[in-house]
């Protein structure tokens, strides 16, 4: 990274770090947001400790500035969950790279740290009867449209519910969501046909009321909205061909 400058504070040095992956198509901008709160966290931390690492980054590099990093981290992380814990020691582990390149740090203070043991997920996927079953269930039909599109798409709950109805592409089988961190994202399905998405306004007759011909937006322009009469939402989708 060319010549070595005197180790800054650091906080300084965090947001160095944080500026040097700014440029676009380096981090999305949630990634960035969860670096600097994992390093905000350090920094008070250590800040609020008194430590000498606070003023001075090089000081990781030390034995006493490693032991000062690891309460640290103990302190601002340590009741979290693994993977969360897992989550903030990665982030941390790449700005002392980045410092080691900067000759801010000359070793890794994480060296001997154990990773948190994040439990293996044993949940076994469904099988094809089984989904298909589910979609046989004599439930509402609003919760159907729900299942499907988070089936197909792989999203959030909150990102599919959040869908306006302008951001359907039916043509092109995606939709336009914003994720986490307020980037803006496209979930596309596979075998969501015209008559899956006509199907809300088919059952309209046996309901009554409550799900347009054509594509409308609810409240907001959400897809999902309340409708007079019903104490749960009804799926608004666009009829098909």
């Amino acid at each position: 990274m060319g010549q070595a400058f005197p180790a800054p504070t650091f906080g300084h040095a965090a947001e160095a770090f944080l500026i040097a992956h700014a440029a676009p198509g380096a981090w999305s901008a949630g990634t960035a947001v969860k670096y600097r709160q994992t390093l905000a966290a350090l920094g008070g931390q250590l800040d609020g400790a008194g430590q000498a690492a606070a003023s001075d980054v090089a000081v990781l590099g030390a034995p006493a500035g490693a032991s000062a990093l690891e309460a640290a981290f103990t302190a601002a992380f340590g009741q979290l969950a693994p993977a969360t814990r897992a989550r903030h020691l990665s982030a941390l582990r790449s700005a002392l790279a980045w410092w080691a390149e900067a000759g801010w740090v000359t070793a890794d203070p994480t060296a001997g740290w154990a990773r948190p043991k994040v439990p293996v997920d044993t949940t076994r996927a469904l099988t094809r009867a089984q989904v298909a079953a589910i979609w046989k269930l004599d439930v509402p039909l609003r919760d159907k449209a729900l299942w499907r599109m988070l089936y197909e798409t792989a999203a959030r709950a909150g990102e599919i519910l959040g869908l306006d109805v302008p951001d359907l592409d039916l043509t092109g089988k995606r939709g336009r969501i914003i994720s986490k961190g307020g980037t803006t994202d496209w979930v596309h399905w596979q075998t969501v046909r015209h008559r899956d998405a006509a199907a809300p306004a088919a059952g309209r007759a046996a309901r009554g009321p409550g799900v347009p011909d054509r594509p409308q937006a609810g409240p907001r322009g959400r897809l999902w909205r309340p409708v007079p009469g019903h104490q749960a939402s009804e799926a608004v989708l666009p009829a098909g061909r």
